[in-house]
């Protein structure tokens, strides 16, 4: 095992002991090339065990850093935006927002507004068109 993830307490407040064996395993893990993969806070055990990691000769990622590698940069899918319509070819942009443990997966269309509103127009147009000639006497004012 090359890897190992640690996730432990980023808090000052607690017994020192604590604090010596974090930094131990920290020592351990830089002595034997190990790399430390954790959630990226700087205080506490969490930082403890980092430092003794790079100050023993390896290295450590940071989990954010981790997770957002590991994502593609983008995607395409093929999906209807309105129910009954023809699929369309969306570009999908992806990003992890991280929060300690926390992942959460944000997913970004460039121009997917405009897209939207294009397509939403289009739909009402059609709509419009339908109703004028099922019923021409409506009177139908676009504002």
């Amino acid at each position: 095992m090359e890897k190992i993830g640690i996730f432990c307490s980023a808090s000052e407040n607690i017994d020192k002991m604590y604090f010596e064996s974090a930094s131990q395993i920290g020592k351990w893990m830089g002595q034997t090339g190990k790399t430390l993969i954790y959630g990226g806070a700087s205080l506490g055990l969490m930082e403890c065990i980092a430092r003794a990691v790079k100050e023993n000769g390896n290295r450590t990622d940071n989990f954010a850093q981790v997770v957002n590698s590991n994502l593609p940069e983008s995607f395409t899918i093929q999906m209807p935006i309105f129910k009954g319509m023809q699929p369309e070819t969306i570009e999908v942009e992806t990003f992890a927002q991280v929060n300690g443990r926390e992942v959460a997966f944000v997913l970004l269309s460039p121009g997917a507004q405009a897209t939207l509103e294009d397509l939403r127009d289009k739909v009402i147009d059609e709509q419009l068109k339908q109703i004028r000639e099922i019923a021409p006497e409506i009177a139908i004012i676009e504002v």
